[in-house]
Formats: C-alpha cells, sequence, structure tokens
C-alpha cells in the first residue's frame, strides 16, 4: 500500500505539525506494557507512554501473572515480554537484506508478525482477535477501495485549516505525499486547492473534507468496526 520509493514533497511546516492529532483516532487504542525479563524472576517494566510500571504485586514465586495485570489495569491492552536473547534475535531478524524491498505498511505489519513468532518474546492480547499493527487495520479499512486515484484530504477546526494532505495511488499504492504547499501560487482555501488539484491529476480524485472533531469521531468509529 505505502511504496518503498515513496515520494514526500511540498510539507507544509505549519500544517504537518498537526499529523501526529489526525494520527491518534487510528494509533492510540490503550497502552501496552513492555516488561523484560532478565530471568529467575527479575523483571523491568515500562508502559507505552514511558512510565515506570511496579511488577512486585503480580510475581508470584518466579511466575509473573499476566492475568492480574489486566484485570486491575483497564487501559493496558496487550503486553510484550521480552528476554534480553529475544530481542537480539528480533532486531536481527527486522534488518535482515530481504526487507529492503518491502512496501514501507508491509514492513512495519511484518515486525509485528516478527514478535510473534521469535524466540524469547511473548504477546498477550487483551482482545485476542485485535489486529496488532495499526498499519494491518488500514489496509483491511482500504483494501479494494483506492487503486489509481489521488485523495485530498483537507480538516478544518472551527473552520479554520487544520490540517491537509494530498495522496496519490498507483496500482493501489501510495506513491507521493504532499500537502497544499504544492501550490504556492493559489489561495489557500479548500475551493482553490481542489481545483488546482484537478487541473494537475487526470485520475480519479476523492475529496475528505470534514470537520476535526468530526474526523475524530468517524474514525474512531471505523476502527472499532474493524477491530
Amino acid at each position: 500500500m505505502i511504496d518503498s520509493s515513496i515520494k514526500i514533497e511540498f510539507l507544509k511546516p505549519e500544517i504537518w505539525t498537526n499529523l501526529g492529532t489526525v494520527l491518534a483516532p487510528l494509533i492510540n487504542t490503550g497502552k501496552i506494557l513492555h516488561i523484560l525479563d532478565r530471568g529467575s524472576g527479575v523483571y523491568k517494566a515500562l508502559t507505552s507512554d514511558h512510565q515506570n510500571f511496579s511488577l512486585e504485586a503480580y510475581v508470584k514465586g518466579q511466575v509473573l501473572s499476566i492475568d492480574d495485570i489486566f484485570v486491575e489495569f483497564s487501559d493496558i491492552i496487550e503486553i510484550r515480554v521480552y528476554t534480553p536473547e529475544g530481542l537480539i534475535n528480533y532486531y536481527s531478524e527486522i534488518q535482515k537484506a530481504t526487507v529492503y524491498q518491502q512496501d514501507i505498511d508491509d514492513y512495519f505489519i511484518g515486525l509485528y508478525h516478527a514478535q510473534e513468532d521469535g524466540d524469547g518474546i511473548k504477546i498477550y492480547k487483551r482482545n485476542s482477535q485485535t489486529m496488532r499493527c495499526y498499519m494491518e487495520r488500514l489496509k483491511t479499512c482500504l483494501k479494494g477501495e483506492i487503486d489509481n486515484a489521488v485523495v485530498f484530504v483537507w480538516l478544518t477546526d472551527n473552520d479554520k485549516l487544520y490540517f491537509n494532505c494530498i495522496l496519490e495511488f498507483l496500482e493501489g499504492k501510495l506513491t507521493c505525499l504532499s500537502t497544499s504547499d504544492r501550490y504556492p501560487d493559489a489561495d489557500e482555501n479548500y475551493e482553490s486547492i481542489y481545483g488546482m488539484i484537478k487541473k494537475e491529476y487526470d485520475c480519479k480524485i476523492i475529496p475528505v473534507r470534514m470537520e476535526l472533531k468530526d474526523y475524530m469521531q468517524k474514525a474512531k468509529e471505523i476502527w472499532l468496526m474493524i477491530l
């Protein structure tokens, strides 16, 4: 879906700094607890929001009680337990020469599969049916919907431009990403930029024009449907 040779250009800084907020409902579905297992019942834990996590109450003998953690912390959706050897094997696997020709989304998905398939790493999910990688969920959502097209996203916050991007797809792969900065002589309003896009491209154009609050709600609804 995301070509390994994707071209990224004309990114307007004031617009692009809001990317994190736009992606948040697609990524942040809960906390992940990372646990390093040093052996002999010695553990060190950290949450995905970089907070230390005490495991003292959840280690019985030398056994870690995963179920008790899930029961007491409803915001934790996944627990990953690593051994030092498991981490070494994992990072060796994901840096093999064979990964360099993969589409970017396939590489991200492969990172998660390498965790699941590798020795020395155990993955525990609150919901066993949940797709772990947001890229995998996104591919499921978009599968078959976009082939050769340009997707024009225009999000406003109380009618003021908050974020925009222009996504070029060729044979189902995202090959170029830019913002309204690709048209420096155009007025920065929806109609002007949309008009410039229609002049430049002769393929199908898919406009997505929404208020930020409506987008955030819609994105959450779609995500819940495919979790």
